[in-house]
């Protein structure tokens, strides 16, 4: 499925080059592939199509995480979060680069904020969020917000359990 996708996308952005969507297309196809350079080689042409673009600077970003070269992908995404702040996704990106360092006290503030700017209704992704900070307690209740949500959703309790244990709380309340 992927490599028709990339080969028509390929297509298409080989034949109009002053346009970013198939330019984008192409890089996120590639990037879901597994294939970070030609993802990043996608990103950098639509991005001289107009270098302002912050989705097409995160996507740059995450393609050069990816690619293991997380100063760089750091230094983008410092950028698209000077221009907007509460982007989350970002935030998120950017935690992971800055963990992947060893820089985990900056990895955590990306993701206290993200927290802070999820929905209150959001709770499995708040949830997510509490695990990747290591705050179990918070993933235990939020997880539990989800299953109420989605009792069908059998990871929100596998994810719930691992959190519960991992918090220390007695099985017999899950």
């Amino acid at each position: 499925y992927f490599a028709f996708e990339t080969e028509s996308y390929e297509l298409v952005r080989n034949n109009v080059r002053s346009k970013i969507l198939p330019q984008l297309a192409h890089g996120n196809a590639c990037l879901a592939h597994g294939r970070a350079a030609e993802a990043l080689e996608s990103y950098e042409r639509a991005l001289k199509v107009n270098a302002k673009l912050n989705e097409v600077l995160a996507l740059k970003g995450e393609a050069l995480s990816t690619l293991g070269r997380y100063e760089e992908a750091i230094e983008i995404f410092d950028g698209v979060l000077a221009a907007n702040p509460r982007d989350g996704d970002t935030l998120n990106a950017r935690g992971i680069a800055r963990a992947a360092l060893g820089r985990l006290a900056e990895a955590n503030d990306d993701w206290r904020h993200q927290f802070d700017l999820l929905a209150q209704t959001s709770s499995a992704a708040r949830a997510c969020v509490a695990m990747r900070m290591a705050n179990y307690s918070a993933a235990f209740n939020e997880f539990g917000l989800a299953i109420a949500k989605e009792p069908a959703n059998p990871y929100w309790l596998l994810y719930r359990l691992t959190a519960a244990r991992l918090a220390g709380a007695p099985t017999e309340s899950v």
